[in-house]
């Protein structure tokens, strides 16, 4: 009786470490396999330019200037990004380019420059005033006073295809100090420890609401130029662009003007769909594969799912 007994627990038992096993391997092997296929999806990198935050915070200058720089090197670790800095000619978001809220509005000169630097993202980051509340902390009846600051960070990606907003997204981080650990402290002093113990969590959040937002949206170029029937187009391998990728043609869209006088420009009709057939690292040369005519300056859509016809 006790040797049945036994036999059928070791059984049991063997059985169900059995199945652990094969349920945390099989996830792992799941996991892996998943990773490998999503490595091996086609996808064109998007060119992005982070801008140099306006800066209401109260840092300086310097210390605002950092967070750019830092979320340059967060966006970099996504490998569907493709980081561009702005040049000297490049016209920077101003105080004139935001509203009360930290959303920042296209200027037409802006995008019409990052168009000719085939730029698909255009990051423009804000920083609010740092905001300080006194409070107590603890359990009663150890409670004891604190001080609370709270740091903001605005992140605004514009779209440099039609002037609209991809994304605009307030996140917050709440630094809390004892009174004696600031008393010997000025304001700027206490700011850059606010700064020290806040970005971190705050770049990251941000950082990754970008990538979220960006990864989602197909895609988009130009036709450059056409030279006997072969079509150039202003992405080549740098970008991902490989042989036989399919893209999708668009005519010029509409433009239309808001009640605040900006310009927004609308999607056109689709036209046709051209092929990469010879690909260099800034540029490929395709061909078409059905409908056109098509011209210069037209917009080209890359979506991984069209095959060809």
């Amino acid at each position: 009786m006790y040797t049945k007994y036994k036999i059928r627990f070791v059984g049991f038992f063997h059985v169900a470490l059995f199945i652990l096993l094969v349920t945390s391997v099989g996830c792992g092997i799941t996991r892996s396999m998943v990773g490998v296929i999503k490595s091996e999806e086609p996808v064109i990198k998007k060119k992005i330019m982070v801008f140099p935050p306006i800066n209401h915070s109260g840092l300086t200058q310097e210390k605002a200037a950092r967070i750019s720089t830092d979320l340059t090197e967060a966006l970099k670790q996504s490998p569907r990004l493709l980081l561009c800095n702005p040049t000297e000619d490049f016209s920077l978001p101003s105080e004139n380019d935001i509203d009360q809220y930290g959303v920042v509005y296209n200027r037409p000169d802006m995008t019409i420059r990052a168009r000719a630097m085939n730029i698909n993202g255009l990051i423009a980051p804000y920083l609010p005033p740092i905001e300080q509340t006194s409070g107590r902390s603890g359990i009663w009846p150890f409670r004891h006073p604190t001080e609370i600051y709270k740091m903001s960070l605005v992140i605004n990606v514009i779209n440099p295809e039609n002037g609209c907003l991809y994304l605009t997204d307030l996140g917050s981080e709440e630094v809390a100090f004892q009174p004696d650990e600031i008393e010997d402290l000025n304001k700027q002093e206490i700011y850059d420890k606010v700064l020290e113990k806040a970005l971190p969590g705050l770049l990251k959040r941000q950082a990754g609401a970008v990538i979220d937002r960006l990864v989602k949206e197909p895609w988009t170029g130009n036709i450059v130029e056409i030279d006997d029937g072969v079509i150039r187009i202003n992405a080549g391998s740098d970008e991902g662009v490989v042989p036989d990728q399919i893209f999708s043609v668009y005519s010029q869209g509409e433009s239309i003007s808001s009640q605040s006088g900006r310009t927004f420009t609308l999607s056109g009709e689709k036209l046709g769909v051209i092929r990469a057939v010879t690909v260099n690292e800034q540029y490929t040369l395709a061909e078409t594969v059905e409908g056109g005519p098509f011209y210069p300056g037209q917009k080209i859509v890359f979506n991984p799912e069209e095959k060809l016809p």
